[in-house]
């Protein structure tokens, strides 16, 4: 609990009211309401806190019941009656919840009743103990409506991407993959038209411009698939993701290990998170060819009823995550974490120097 457990541990030791060192000890605390209730729950003592958090006077409060401070609601619940009950019965019980002042506003507030007991062992009464978080409750919310808000931000910052990247791919496919094909069947007639019996420095300009073309289009190709996978929206993230270790491997010579079960994964993920999985798996292997001098990767996906988890793990040369190498690989982080942000998932990294880097992220099935 929120209040201090040595304070009301103090209480249930010295909580005689006519006692001097109690009362200084009650009077000296001013961030929490300190009072005692006889057995039935009657307000017996009053301290300068409880007049500052609950607005009451001591002449005001004494001898009335303490379920007054409890929300409408708590008291047709019976909730004040619970709280000393549990308290009797476990020698303490503690709550957060709403409480009401003298002017009726509302206050969020942590409590904590102790249980007095005389020397037979007998119920003497309670020590009850209550602080105002009022402002850090606000304070909390405040954060969790920031968060909320950046995590939607990030959402359809992710998603114009993804459109951004659709549209590209598509002008790519439409006009200069077209224009380019155009071009590739007029430089190849070109050469036939030319026959035999043309200059001979000509017709090898034309053979190297075809292959110059047909180069062009397999980049824009191989381009067109990293912005929009085909077998991510067709197969799922599995497919996608052993197809694009497989593209991997052949352009940097490091070896991708991604097995069949790990192919088959994901076919039943939400679109969103399975692009974000995909994406993640892109930047984690651009960052092993660009940092780790890794010889091998492997890539799985493991799913449980809730989520579905994918793993990036190399056998590099790792890094303390804590040193300035580690700068190196911030940026591809973030825009990891976003990905993984806007799926609603969570994202783990671990490296060790020599021992490589492991990434994970975890998204749900469901939003």
């Amino acid at each position: 609990m929120e209040v201090d457990a040595q304070l009301t541990q103090q209480l249930a030791v010295n909580a005689d009211p006519t006692d001097a060192q109690f009362r200084l000890l009650v009077e000296s605390v001013s961030d929490y309401a300190i009072f005692l209730l006889d057995t039935s729950g009657r307000v017996m003592s009053w301290n300068a806190g409880a007049e500052r958090i609950k607005g009451y006077s001591a002449n005001e409060i004494l001898g009335r019941h303490f379920s007054l401070f409890y929300p409408a609601e708590d008291r047709a619940a019976g909730r004040p009656d619970e709280m000393l009950r549990h308290a009797a019965e476990d020698g303490r019980t503690g709550a957060q919840g709403w409480r009401v002042r003298k002017d009726g506003s509302r206050f969020w507030a942590d409590v904590v009743i102790t249980a007095l007991r005389n020397r037979s062992g007998a119920l003497a009464g309670y020590a009850k103990v209550t602080r105002d978080l009022t402002s850090r409750r606000e304070n909390e919310e405040r954060l969790r409506v920031a968060a909320e808000s950046l995590q939607s931000l990030t959402r359809r910052l992710v998603q114009a991407e993804e459109a951004e990247r659709r549209r590209i791919a598509s002008e790519l496919h439409d006009r200069v993959g077209q224009t380019l094909s155009a071009l590739n069947i007029n430089l190849d007639i070109a050469l036939g038209s030319l026959g035999e019996s043309g200059s001979h420095d000509l017709r090898m300009r034309l053979r190297d411009s075809l292959g110059l073309v047909d180069g062009t289009l397999s980049t824009i190709e191989n381009v067109m698939a990293e912005l929009r996978p085909p077998l991510l929206e067709e197969y799922g993230v599995g497919a996608a993701l052993g197809w694009y270790g497989e593209e991997f491997e052949k352009r940097t010579n490091i070896s991708v290990k991604c097995d069949d079960q790990a192919r088959e994964n994901g076919r039943g993920l939400r679109r969103e998170a399975a692009i974000a999985l995909f994406r993640i798996a892109q930047e984690a292997l651009n960052n092993v060819a660009k940092h780790a001098q890794a010889t091998q990767v492997e890539l799985r996906l493991d799913a449980d009823d809730d989520h579905m988890t994918l793993t990036v793990r190399d056998n590099g040369k790792g890094f303390d995550p804590v040193t300035s190498e580690a700068r190196a690989t911030r940026l591809g982080m973030t825009t990891m974490q976003e990905r993984v942000t806007a799926a609603g998932g969570s994202l783990e990294l671990e490296s060790t120097p020599g021992k490589g880097t492991t990434i994970r992220a975890r998204v749900p099935f469901s939003p």
